[in-house]
């Protein structure tokens, strides 16, 4: 059996196009004598054609919520410092750093000619000053490193987790500031039961690390205890969701 767009392409042999299912033009043969107004065809045709292709299936819930998650990550990397962040610091590990939580190594030269160009065409030396301690950051620019370690830092995160669409805020953000301290991402086993849907396993496993156990880690821990518990509490806020 005919389909009805195979019908009426026989019927009506105009070109159609493919991605709209609409009438683009009618031709008119030349040979088409001009008698009065016989031979001025003027048609403006606009023909949806249903179809059955078309998915009505749900896409997957994959974006995120940028700006719960950068709101975290400047809370828990600036901790209230905005003027300490503007220059190079050291972390709680005591690496060095600058603005929300950015580890300076060796590629931290190649990052700032890239998100810092306009700067480097002023001053070319722009990036050798700041991450040599000669001059700081404006918490604009500040800002514009946070939005590439997001940009960078998401693909992996997104990999790893790959209901991370589907979760809350408080999760996503969660999980972030769990990636940007780089011991979530150690954590094989918390990743596995985020994964699994194992709320309160995950959130005492991510806990029993060395780094919380470890005296000289009093400054992270606060922050540990609070993404267990995100972890915990994910269910309870799936819930009020649902509703």
């Amino acid at each position: 059996m005919k389909s009805f767009k195979q019908y009426l392409t026989e019927m009506f042999p105009f070109l159609i196009a493919p991605e709209t299912n609409q009438v683009e033009k009618i031709e008119v043969p030349k040979n088409i004598p001009n008698i009065g107004n016989a031979g001025q065809i003027k048609a403006s045709v606009k023909f949806e054609i249903p179809s059955k292709e078309k998915s009505t299936t749900p896409l997957p819930m994959s974006g995120y919520d940028r700006e719960a998650i950068k709101s975290t990550i400047k809370k828990d990397e600036s901790a209230g410092n905005e003027k300490k962040i503007l220059g190079v610091y050291k972390d709680s590990k005591g690496k060095p750093t600058i603005a929300h939580g950015h580890f300076i190594t060796a590629e931290s030269p190649k990052i700032f000619t890239k998100v810092f160009a306009d700067e480097h065409k002023t001053n070319p030396n722009f990036g050798k000053d700041v991450l040599g301690g000669k001059t700081k950051l404006t918490p604009e620019q500040t800002e514009r490193l946070l939005d590439y370690d997001l940009d960078v830092r998401m693909g992996p995160i997104t990999k790893a987790f790959p209901k991370f669409g589907t979760y809350s805020s408080d999760l996503q953000s969660g999980i972030a500031s769990g990636w940007w301290t780089g011991m979530l991402p150690q954590s094989k086993n918390t990743i596995n039961l985020i994964n699994s849907g194992k709320w309160d396993e995950a959130g005492k496993e991510f806990i029993n690390a060395k780094e919380y156990r470890n005296p000289s880690g009093k400054g992270i821990r606060p922050r540990m205890d609070r993404l267990a518990n995100t972890f915990r509490t994910e269910p309870t806020r799936q819930k009020k969701t649902a509703k």
